[in-house]
């Protein structure tokens, strides 16, 4: 197999699409990784697109450049809404406009999910906290279980609410005690160990919690020099605001806000 698979694909002058290194189990990876550089190297006339979450990409597979996706483009973002939904785009655009969660429409994922709502239900919910929690969500929990794909996690037991909440409550501890909304991953550690004993979580494990955060969520992304910063401005505002709804009696003065 390891010279019929590479003069097949050669003769065929292939470009194979591996999706999704981060979803496999993490006790496979570093072999499935070596099977894919073997495989490469004997590949004269045929390519090889590796996909991962750059949080998870942590050793540099050889021969292998390195790209990073870029955000789909308001006319990509225009050109996708009409193949789904015809000469209704044009509402879709106008109505997803006038919401606060436009932005997040510039990824795959959370724009075919817009997409999914607006044709199933021809609107948007007035209240845009409904699209949110739909988001984070789908974030959260739903593509991954709609998949079957299961992460090793050291929160493992959160349920995606009570995962929500501690989201939130992280969000919150980075922009107001810290008023940052780009970060360092020292900065995710403190924050953790300043919120981690209200959810029974080991204030030693800070390190792997906030390195969990950044490749199982996708709410936090990392990007030049090892910066991080929620996917989107208006996601993190949202999950700060809905930490302060919850916490607001234990908070004396949330003046600040305005």
């Amino acid at each position: 197999l390891e010279k019929i698979i590479p003069y097949c694909l050669n003769n065929m002058c292939v470009l194979l699409l591996l999706d999704g290194l981060d979803e496999m189990k993490s006790t496979h990876r570093d072999a499935i990784r070596n099977e894919i550089v073997n495989l490469s190297r004997r590949l004269t006339d045929s390519k090889i697109i590796v996909s991962c979450r750059s949080g998870d990409y942590t050793k540099q597979m050889e021969g292998f450049a390195v790209l990073e996706i870029r955000p789909l483009s308001a006319e990509q973002v225009r050109n996708i809404a009409s193949l789904w939904l015809g000469d209704k785009h044009p509402q879709f655009m106008e109505r997803l406009r006038s919401f606060p969660y436009v932005d997040v429409s510039d990824r795959p994922l959370l724009l075919t999910q817009l997409l999914f709502m607006f044709k199933r239900f021809g609107y948007f919910p007035e209240q845009p906290t409904e699209i949110y929690t739909k988001l984070v969500n789908l974030l959260l929990k739903d593509w991954d279980e709609e998949r079957d794909v299961k992460r090793n996690s050291i929160y493992a037991g959160f349920g995606s609410e009570r995962k929500a909440k501690f989201l939130a409550a992280l969000a919150y501890h980075l922009m107001y005690s810290l008023e940052k909304t780009k970060f360092k991953e020292n900065d995710v550690i403190n924050s953790y160990r300043a919120i981690c004993q209200g959810f029974n979580l080991p204030k030693e494990e800070a390190v792997q919690v906030a390195r969990e955060i950044q490749t199982h969520t996708g709410l936090i992304a990392i990007g030049p020099n090892d910066v991080y910063e929620f996917c989107h401005l208006s996601l993190q505002e949202y999950l700060c605001a809905e930490h302060l709804v919850r916490a607001s009696p234990e908070i004396p003065n949330i003046q600040y806000l305005s």
